[in-house]
């Protein structure tokens, strides 16, 4: 079979402390058949003078005002030439066996109208402690109702955006989830045990935004009815509330199972 070209799109806005690592990351990457895309909102830090620097391990990149990180992926796949593109942010770092164990799982499984594949996570700490690690593999009935699967370097084939679209530009932090359930029970999605991406952990207040925007894009998109949407909500909301108020005591739980770091 022949070997697979990846996409990698990066957006990218005023992230001097984080892109050079991120960029590094990828262009360590053991499998080579790939190319990378980075979409910059108009940077006013160092960020421009990082990717100029870097432009020798960027196919293509751009610098202009966009409408958020959705916009941001929107205009990298009008540039995407593989079959299948993944999507990280500049505090996102693909580890160097990432693409090669990808291209392992596709050359052994049968990939016949696949559209996603999804892997691990490992979330660290801004300081770069390890958390713990996130990523499941997709099942409707479940990701219905909460985003159990690590979008982070995860794959999508390139006909999924031809069949059900591009990015909602309308969201700022779920709009990868939204695109994910428009297709519903009819996603044919596979999973790699492997981790493959290290993924800054963006803190309480941006899952408590995740939660609010995860329930826009379930009763926008009918995946179930409003009052068990609303109840799977308010359930996650006390997760969160919870899980703050333990850690200022210097605990932490979580309710579902967990994998270590």
């Amino acid at each position: 079979m022949p070997q697979p070209l990846f996409s990698i799109i990066m957006a990218a806005f005023n992230a001097e402390k984080t892109i050079e690592r991120s960029l590094g990351c990828v262009r360590n990457q053991q499998f080579r058949n790939f190319e990378l895309i980075v979409v910059d909102g108009g940077s006013t830090d160092g960020s421009l003078e990082i990717i100029a620097r870097n432009k020798d391990s960027i196919n293509y990149w751009i610098s202009e005002p966009d409408k958020g990180i959705y916009d941001a992926w929107n205009k990298g796949l009008q540039r995407a030439k593989g079959e299948w593109i993944l999507f990280i942010g500049t505090d996102d770092y693909l580890r160097p066996d990432a693409l090669f164990h990808y291209n392992v799982f596709l050359q052994k499984q049968d990939m016949a109208g696949v559209l996603y594949i999804s892997s691990k996570v490992q979330i660290v700490s801004p300081e770069g402690v390890k958390k713990r690690v996130f990523g499941w593999p997709w099942q409707w009935q479940e990701f219905r109702y909460k985003p159990v699967v690590a979008h982070p370097g995860s794959l999508h084939h390139r006909s999924l955006f031809e069949k059900y679209g591009v990015y909602n530009t309308g969201y700022q932090i779920a709009g990868d989830y939204e695109l994910l359930l428009r297709p519903k029970e009819q996603l044919n999605a596979r999973f790699l045990d492997a981790v493959t991406v290290d993924m800054t952990d963006g803190g309480v207040s941006n899952r408590i935004k995740t939660s609010v925007e995860t329930r826009k894009a379930q009763l926008g998109n009918c995946v179930s009815t409003p009052i068990l949407i609303n109840i799977e909500f308010l359930s996650q909301f006390v997760k969160i509330i919870g899980k703050r108020l333990l850690g200022k005591l210097g605990l932490s739980f979580y309710l579902r199972r967990e994998f270590r770091g």
